[in-house]
C-alpha cells in the first residue's frame, strides 16, 4: 500500500485578482479604490480561464456592480481584439506571400476567438447573475484551444 501523498493533484493557486485585495483590505475587497479593482480585471479574466476562481470562495464578490464593470471591460477587450484581427486580415491581403502577415493574422484570430468566448459568458453573467455557471464554463471552453492565448502582458 502506498502512503505517499498524491503529488499529481492540481493544487489551487488561488486568485491573482482576489487574494491580494482580500489580504490587503482584510477580507473586504470593496474597500479598495474602485479604479484599482477595475485596472486589474485582466488578472481576473486570466484567473477565470485557469479555473482559479472558486464560486464557494469568491462568488460573494460578484455583485451586480462588479459584474457590470467586468462585462464592460471584457467588451472593450473584445472590441480591441476585433480591431486587431480586422487590421491583420487587411495586412495579410496586402501581403499574401508574407509568412509574418499570415502568422500575425492567426494570432489575432485566436485572440478574437478567446475574447468571444469570454464575452459570451460575461454577457450571460451580466444578464442572469449566474456566477457559478460562468465560473465553470469559461475554463472548460478555453481549456483546449485558447487557455494560453490571453496573457497578462498583452
Amino acid at each position: 500500500m502506498n502512503n505517499r501523498p498524491n503529488n499529481n493533484k492540481r493544487k489551487s493557486k488561488g486568485s491573482m485578482y482576489f487574494d491580494p485585495s482580500i489580504n490587503q483590505f482584510n477580507g473586504d475587497i470593496f474597500k479598495a479604490p474602485q479604479n484599482i479593482l477595475i485596472s486589474k480585471l485582466k488578472k481576473l479574466v486570466i484567473d477565470m480561464i485557469r479555473g482559479n476562481v472558486s464560486y464557494e470562495k469568491y462568488g460573494k464578490y460578484f455583485t451586480p456592480e462588479f459584474i457590470y464593470y467586468l462585462a464592460e471591460y471584457v467588451t472593450l477587450k473584445y472590441n480591441e481584439a476585433l480591431y486587431l484581427q480586422d487590421m491583420s486580415y487587411h495586412y495579410k491581403n496586402l501581403h499574401p506571400d508574407s509568412s509574418y502577415a499570415q502568422q500575425k493574422a492567426a494570432v489575432y484570430q485566436n485572440q478574437l476567438n478567446a475574447w468571444q468566448i469570454i464575452k459570451t459568458n460575461t454577457d450571460y453573467l451580466h444578464a442572469t447573475g449566474d456566477v457559478q455557471t460562468v465560473l465553470t464554463r469559461i475554463p472548460n471552453q478555453m481549456r483546449d484551444n485558447y487557455k494560453n492565448t490571453i496573457k497578462i502582458d498583452d
